[in-house]
């Protein structure tokens, strides 16, 4: 199991701005947003191998997702030597792998 847990700097902009955008749809729907994140977050650091492990593309480390329950997103995370990484909090709709060259910088 992962010693840490941590997100890139880009994650918690990702994170913060749908959190954002939640909110303002509705009192306390961004609230619930952090919430899922939080589920999320606790199934990536139960498994002792990442879940979901992403196998449509090679990757220096190892890349799994978590999908959010009710909002349509994955949270993207990367094994490094010990920490598990936040590498994108991703919406279904944007592009596929834009977060890719963030693995490069861990």
């Amino acid at each position: 199991m992962a010693s840490r847990f941590r997100l890139l700097r880009w994650a918690e902009f990702e994170l913060d701005e749908a959190i954002a955008y939640y909110e303002q749809e509705r009192p306390d729907l961004g609230f619930e947003f952090f919430e899922r994140y939080e589920t999320a977050a606790h199934q990536a650091l139960s498994f002792p191998e990442l879940p979901s492990p992403i196998t449509e593309r090679r990757f220096a480390l190892p890349v799994g997702r978590v999908l959010f329950v009710q909002f349509p997103y994955d949270l993207v995370v990367a094994r490094d030597e010990s920490d598990m990484v936040v590498v994108a909090i991703a919406h279904h709709k944007r592009r596929p792998f834009y977060w890719r060259k963030r693995l490069a910088k861990l």
